[in-house]
């Protein structure tokens, strides 16, 4: 309930801009009526902030507001005046318990590290550590892993070696110096000779007889 006072003889129910500009006699006129917060009459004889509610403070120094910035939330005010945690790399700040903290990542960005500092910094669609989420490493067993747009693939094979069954989990399974399915290059199969087996020796299809083959011959 707004705080009542009698000037010049009439009853009037005083409201924030009255404060800022009124005189006063005493701190009964200007308790009641700053929103959170406790209202005095000042050495002005104007009605000033006496002291501020548990968790607000008087950020901008207008008396008539009050004590506006609730410091638990105010995301230009947080935990304290002019501390603000509207700025975040690549994602939106917030301010939870007087704490700065991320609200949320633009889209193909996260926080891997938990600090508000480094925003953020993590491009999830591209890392190769942190492909499509936190700590979700790629990897390609014979060659080099990447990370498209948020998911893992093989970016090369090493020299002598072929990702024949495009199956990143493998990584470059074939070993196309010695596959004979896949010598010298992916579904280039050696064919059997008779009474031998298929070979591939540096990459070249060659025959190979059978044991029981050299034995008859």
């Amino acid at each position: 309930m707004r705080a009542q006072v009698t000037i010049h003889g009439a009853v009037r129910t005083l409201v924030p801009a009255d404060l800022a500009a009124m005189t006063c006699i005493n701190n009964a006129q200007c308790m009641a009526a700053l929103p959170h917060a406790t209202g005095a009459c000042g050495p002005m004889m104007t009605c000033v902030i006496a002291s501020c509610d548990p968790g607000f403070a008087d950020c901008d120094k207008i008396a008539a507001n009050g004590c506006e910035a609730a410091l638990d939330s105010d995301i230009a005010n947080c935990g304290a005046c002019g501390t603000s945690c509207a700025t975040v790399l690549n994602g939106t700040g917030a301010c939870m318990a007087g704490k700065c903290a991320i609200a949320s990542c633009d889209a193909g960005f996260s926080n891997c590290d938990g600090l508000f500092a480094s925003g953020c910094s993590v491009a999830t669609s591209s890392d190769v550590n942190n492909c499509g989420a936190c700590s979700h490493p790629c990897a390609a067993p014979n060659g080099t892993p990447s990370c498209v747009n948020g998911t893992c693939a093989i970016a090369s094979c090493n020299m002598g070696f072929a990702d024949c069954n495009k199956m990143v989990a493998d990584g470059c399974e074939a070993n196309v110096a010695t596959d004979p399915m896949n010598c010298g290059g992916c579904m280039k199969a050696c064919m059997a000779p008779p009474n031998g087996m298929p070979a591939c020796m540096a990459g070249t299809c060659r025959e190979c007889a059978t044991s029981a083959s050299r034995i008859a011959a």
